[in-house]
C-alpha cells in the first residue's frame, strides 16, 4: 500500500510493468493494487515488457500536458521547503530544498609553519625551509568559500600526510578522510548550515604524527595531498599537493681514526721529515656544507678541527718516534663524488703539538 500512495501523489505517467502473464497465474495475483493509479499496463511478453514501456512513456511524454518550471530560491530562505500553488489555491505539494554545494578552488586551505601563512592555491613549488619546524598548522579560512554573490556550501575535503627521510624512505602516513569545512558569517547563508558535523578550523599535525617535525632529520620531505572527497561532488574537484623540505646549508660528523704511517715535519726543528710514525689516534669534528639549489647533494670539500694521538699505539720504550698530542686543522677534497661507493679524499692540514715528547 506504501507504493500505491507514493505512485498516486506522483502525477506524471506510469506504467505499470508484469513480466508473466497476471490473468494465468493463481488468483491472488490476478487483482492489481496499482492499476487504479498508474496510466496503463504492459504484461505478460517477457522482458520485452520494459523496453515496450519505455518506448510507451517517451510518447506519452511527448503528447502529453506536462509543464517544466524553473524557480529561483532566495539566498535568505529560511524554509527547508517550497509550498506549489494554483494561482491562490495550495496544490499540496512541496519541493525540498537543499543546501547548494560545488567544490571550491582551494584558497581557503592555508598552512601555518611556525607563524609563517601559506595559501595552498598558490603553492606550485616545495618549501624550502632552512628552520627546525617547531609547529605545522593546517588553517582553513571560512570567510573564504562563500560570498554575497556566490555560494560553494560545505566543503568536504580528505588530506594525506607522507613524510620521507633523506633517502626517499617513507617514515610516516597519515590520512584525514573526512573533513567537513563549513562557510562562516560572511555567507549569506551562514547561520543557516547545519555546523553539528564541521571540522575544527584548525589541525595541529604533531597531534596526529609520531615523527614531531621537530625530531625531523635534516632533507626530510613532509608531503600533503588536499582534495576535494570524491564521493562528496559529482563536479570537478580542486587538487593540490604540497612539499615542505627541511633544507640545510651545512651538517657536522665527528669521525674517529687511526692513521698509521704518518710523516711528521717539526717547523721548529732543524731536520727533515721524521720515518714513518705508528698507528696513531685521531678525533676529528667535519663540517660539509651543501650545495645551494640542490637537493641533499654536498659541495667536493669538508673543513674540520680535532685531536691527534701521535704514535698512540707505539708501545716500544726504545721507538725514537714518541708520543704527542696536537691540535689539529684539517680540510678534505672530494675529486669524486661522495656518492658513489669508492672515494678518493684528499686531505690538508696542520697540527699544534701540546708536547715535547
Amino acid at each position: 500500500m506504501a507504493i500505491r500512495d507514493a505512485l498516486e501523489i506522483y502525477k506524471k505517467k506510469k506504467i505499470e510493468v508484469h513480466i508473466s502473464n497476471i490473468y494465468k497465474r493463481e488468483e491472488f495475483r490476478q487483482k492489481s493494487l496499482l492499476s487504479g493509479v498508474v496510466t496503463g499496463g504492459i504484461f505478460g511478453l517477457g522482458t520485452e515488457c520494459y523496453i515496450l514501456a519505455i518506448k510507451a512513456l517517451q510518447s506519452l511524454m511527448k503528447n502529453g500536458n506536462d509543464i517544466q518550471f524553473r524557480i529561483e530560491v532566495p539566498l535568505d530562505i529560511l524554509s527547508n521547503t517550497v509550498e506549489i500553488y494554483n494561482h491562490s489555491s495550495s496544490t499540496g505539494l512541496k519541493l525540498s530544498v537543499n543546501e547548494y554545494q560545488k567544490p571550491k578552488e582551494l584558497d581557503f586551505v592555508i598552512l601555518d609553519i611556525d607563524g609563517n601563512d601559506y595559501p595552498v592555491n598558490i603553492l606550485d613549488k616545495p618549501i624550502y625551509y632552512e628552520n627546525t619546524i617547531t609547529d605545522l598548522v593546517i588553517k582553513f579560512d571560512e570567510n573564504r568559500i562563500d560570498f554575497s554573490n556566490k555560494i560553494f556550501g560545505k566543503q568536504f575535503l580528505e588530506i594525506g600526510v607522507k613524510i620521507k627521510n633523506k633517502a626517499g624512505n617513507i617514515i610516516e602516513l597519515y590520512e584525514f578522510e573526512d573533513i567537513i569545512v563549513c562557510p562562516g558569517t560572511f555567507s549569506p547563508r551562514g547561520d543557516r548550515y547545519d555546523k553539528s558535523d564541521c571540522t575544527a578550523n584548525t589541525i595541529n599535525l604533531n597531534n596526529f604524527i609520531k615523527n614531531k617535525t621537530s625530531q625531523l632529520p635534516e632533507w626530510a620531505k613532509i608531503e600533503l595531498d588536499i582534495k576535494h572527497k570524491d564521493s562528496a561532488y559529482e563536479a570537478i574537484r580542486f587538487n593540490r599537493k604540497v612539499v615542505i623540505v627541511l633544507k640545510r646549508a651545512y651538517s657536522y660528523d665527528i669521525d674517529v681514526s687511526f692513521p698509521a704511517g704518518l710523516l711528521v715535519l717539526k717547523f721548529d726543528e732543524q731536520s727533515d721529515f721524521a720515518n714513518f710514525g705508528g698507528v696513531s689516534l685521531a678525533m676529528m669534528a667535519q663540517m660539509s656544507f651543501y650545495q645551494p639549489g640542490k637537493f641533499a647533494e654536498y659541495r667536493p670539500y669538508k673543513i674540520g678541527a680535532g685531536f691527534i694521538f701521535l704514535n698512540a699505539f707505539s708501545f716500544d720504550e726504545n721507538d725514537s718516534r714518541g708520543r704527542d698530542v696536537g691540535l689539529v686543522v684539517l680540510g678534505s677534497v672530494y675529486p669524486i663524488s661522495r656518492e658513489k661507493k669508492l672515494t678518493l679524499p684528499l686531505y690538508a692540514g696542520f697540527w699544534y703539538f701540546l708536547l715535547n715528547s
